[in-house]
Order: structure tokens, then C-alpha cells, then sequence
């Protein structure tokens, strides 16, 4: 868990220069900090939802293929 929260600090540092550390008590850093976590958080769960998205519709496709070919194969005797 460490790992992660540290690879997180140092993400967060790269992309804003913005050295964060709670022993300080720098509540605009921890702010801005949250912030990114949290749209970090966003950004994944929309690509979480996009790639849900794009797999029932192809669900839905393939659901519709299998209908189309059933009412239009012809009926043997």
C-alpha cells in the first residue's frame, strides 16, 4: 500500500511540481492533492464506463444478428 501511495505522490509531483507531505499541515497542497486524486478517480471510472459501453453494445449487436438470422432463415418442411 505504501508503493502505491508513494508512486501516487510522485505522479502527482510530476505533473504539478507540488511536493506533498501531511506532516506539514500544507492544506491548500493536500486540497489541490484531492482534487487530482479525485480526477484521476473520474478519469477511470469514465473509461471503465466507455469500455462497459462498447461491450454491451456489441452484445446487443451480435443479440441482434442471431434474431435477424432466425426470422429470415427459411423455414424447412
Amino acid at each position: 500500500m505504501k508503493n502505491i501511495i508513494e508512486e501516487l505522490h510522485q505522479q502527482f509531483y510530476a505533473e504539478t511540481n507540488i511536493e506533498i507531505s501531511v506532516e506539514d499541515n500544507d492544506y491548500c497542497s493536500l486540497q489541490i492533492y484531492a482534487q487530482w486524486l479525485e480526477n484521476l478517480t473520474i478519469d477511470k471510472l469514465n473509461k471503465d464506463m466507455i469500455l462497459e459501453n462498447k461491450n454491451l453494445r456489441n452484445a446487443f449487436y451480435q443479440v441482434m444478428d442471431i434474431l435477424e438470422n432466425g426470422l429470415t432463415m427459411p423455414l424447412s418442411d
